[in-house]
C-alpha cells in the first residue's frame, strides 16, 4: 500500500532517468504522478498526466498538490536546427517551474547537461562550478548543448524573478544511459546502438 502525502512529480516518464526515478518512489512507498507526451497502458499503479514541454495544457493539473517535481524531459536530436530544440527547451523548463510554484510545489530537480557548463571556453586546469557557464557564442556546438545551456539559465532566471520562494536544484550529468518504458520514444538511446 503506498503512503500518503505529497506526490512527486516525474516531469517525463519515459527515458531512463525519469522511470527509474519513478520506480524508486514507488519502491519507498511514496505516491506518484507522471507527466508524458502521451497516455499509454501501464502496468503499474500510478496516476498519469498529459503535458508537453511544447504547449500549456496539462502542466496546471500536473503540479496541483505535488512537493517535489523531477523534470528529467528535454528535446534531444541529432540535429543543428535549433528552432526543434531550444525554444522547446528554455520554453518547457519554464512550464515546468511556472506551474511547479503555482501548484504549490516545494522544490524542483532539474536534469540538467555538462552541456550546461564546460562548452564554448578554451582549455582550463581548474575545475568547473556553479558559476560556470557554457559560452554559447563561443563556437560550434550541437543544438541540444546550446539547448541545455539556455534553459538552464532561463531556468535560474525564472527562480530569480519569479520562483516565489520555489527551491531549484540541477543535476549536469554528462550522459544518462539505461532501460527506458518505451525505447521507441528516447532518441538519445541511438548513441549506444
Amino acid at each position: 500500500m503506498e503512503k500518503e502525502g505529497p506526490v512527486p512529480r516525474v516531469a517525463d516518464a519515459w527515458g531512463p532517468v525519469g522511470s527509474g526515478s519513478s520506480r524508486g518512489k514507488r519502491a519507498r512507498g511514496h505516491e506518484r504522478r507522471r507527466g508524458l507526451r502521451g497516455g499509454g497502458d501501464w502496468p503499474e499503479r500510478l496516476e498519469v498526466v498529459t503535458a508537453d514541454l511544447g504547449a500549456d495544457d496539462g502542466w496546471a493539473q500536473a503540479a496541483v498538490g505535488v512537493e517535489v517535481v523531477l523534470h528529467v524531459a528535454s528535446p534531444m536530436a541529432a540535429t543543428r536546427q535549433e528552432d526543434e530544440v531550444v525554444r522547446p527547451a528554455v520554453d518547457g523548463v519554464v512550464r515546468v517551474l511556472r506551474a511547479a510554484r503555482d501548484g504549490g510545489a516545494r522544490r524542483v530537480v532539474y536534469t540538467s547537461s555538462c552541456g550546461a557548463v564546460y562548452y564554448g571556453h578554451p582549455a582550463q586546469e581548474e575545475p568547473f562550478d556553479e558559476t560556470s557557464w557554457t559560452d554559447v557564442s563561443g563556437g560550434a556546438m550541437s543544438a541540444y548543448v546550446k539547448s541545455k545551456a539556455l534553459a538552464e539559465r532561463a531556468a535560474w532566471d525564472f527562480i530569480a524573478a519569479e520562483g516565489a520562494g520555489l527551491e531549484l536544484t540541477t543535476v549536469n550529468p554528462t550522459g544518462i544511459f539505461g532501460p527506458a518504458l518505451d525505447p521507441g520514444q528516447i532518441s538519445s538511446l541511438g548513441l549506444v546502438k
